[in-house]
C-alpha cells in the first residue's frame, strides 16, 4: 500500500524533507494536484544545514492539524490495503483512546515479512505497566507504529540522537494515557541499513548511547536500572540472557512459519 494513495478529505499528509537535496519535490508534485491536503517542505536553509531528526519531527507535529497524528519515517509502510479504513474506524468511535499501538513487522525491501518486531504480549504489557523498561528494550519500535491524539503528544528532544524515540515514548506513557494495542493493523519496517539513523551513527553508536544514558539518568532517576546504573548490572545481565532466549525462539518460529 502507498501512503500517497487517494485519501479522504479529513486526512492530511505532511512531508518534511530533511535531506541535503530536495529529491522528493518532483515526486510529491505529481500527487499534490489530486490531493489538496498533501504538502511538502524541504528543510535545509540557505546555508545548507538541515534541522536534524528531532527538530524535523517536532516541526511535523507542530504543523499537523488533525486530532490524531501518525509520524512515519521513510522506511516504514502500512502493510494492509484497508489500513486507513481500519484506522479511521477505530478513531471515530465515541470511546476512542488517546493512542493506538499498531502491530509491527520487520520486512525486506519487497515488503515480505521477516518476523514480528516483538511479541504481542510485550507490546500490550510493557508501555502501560513499566514504560521505563523501554530504555532497555524498545519493544514499541519506530514512531510509525503509534497513532496519538495531538492533545497528549509530547515533543522530541533534539539533543538526543539514539534514544530520541524511546524518550518520546516514556514521556507519552508516563502521562497514564488511555491507549489500545491494535494487532490487526500492521506497519512494516523495511530492514535496510542505508539512510537509517543506525547507519548514520555507525562507529560512534556505543559512545553516543552511553552519553545519552548518563544524561537521561538525571532526567529519569527511577529509570537508572535500565539506563545503566552500576548496582543494576546483575539484573541487566539476567535480562540480557532472557532476551537472547526470547529472540532465538522468535527467529525459530519465524523460520518455521516461512517454511
Amino acid at each position: 500500500m502507498s501512503v500517497l494513495a487517494p485519501l479522504p478529505d479529513d486526512v492530511e499528509v505532511l512531508v518534511f524533507d530533511d535531506s541535503p537535496e530536495p529529491d522528493l519535490q518532483a515526486i510529491i508534485a505529481r500527487f499534490a494536484k489530486k490531493m489538496p491536503r498533501l504538502s511538502y517542505r524541504h528543510n535545509p536553509t540557505h546555508s545548507g544545514a538541515s534541522l536534524g531528526a528531532g527538530a524535523n519531527w517536532n516541526a511535523l507535529l507542530e504543523a499537523s492539524s488533525g486530532e490524531y497524528v501518525l509520524l512515519m519515517h521513510h522506511d516504514e509502510v502500512p502493510l494492509d490495503r484497508d489500513f486507513l479504513d481500519l484506522l479511521r474506524e477505530r478513531l471515530s468511535r465515541p470511546d476512542a483512546s488517546d493512542a493506538y499501538m499498531l502491530d509491527l513487522m520487520l520486512v525486506d525491501e519487497e515488503l515480505r515479512p521477516i518476523r514480528r518486531h516483538t511479541p504481542r504480549w510485550m507490546r500490550r504489557f510493557v508501555p502501560g505497566r513499566t514504560p521505563t523498561y523501554l530504555f532497555r528494550r524498545n519493544v514499541i519500535g519506530p514512531t510509525g507504529t503509534m497513532v496519538i491524539r495531538r492533545s497528549v503528544l509530547p515533543r522530541f528532544d533534539p539533543t538526543l540522537r539514539w534514544l530520541i524515540d524511546v524518550d518520546f515514548y516514556v514521556q507519552l506513557f508516563q502521562q497514564n494515557i488511555d491507549w489500545m494495542f491494535e494487532p490487526d493493523i500492521r506497519i512494516g519496517s523495511v530492514q535496510r541499513s542505508e539512510g537509517s539513523i543506525t547507519a548514520s551513527l555507525s562507529g560512534r553508536l556505543g559512545q553516543i548511547d552511553a552519553a545519552e544514558r548518563r544524561m537521561l539518568a538525571g532526567r529519569y532517576p527511577k529509570a537508572r536500572l535500565w539506563l545503566g546504573a552500576p548496582m543494576g548490572a546483575p539484573i541487566r545481565w539476567m535480562e540480557t540472557l532472557a532476551w537472547g532466549v526470547l529472540r532465538t525462539g522468535m527467529r525459530l518460529m519465524s523460520r518455521m512459519n516461512v517454511s
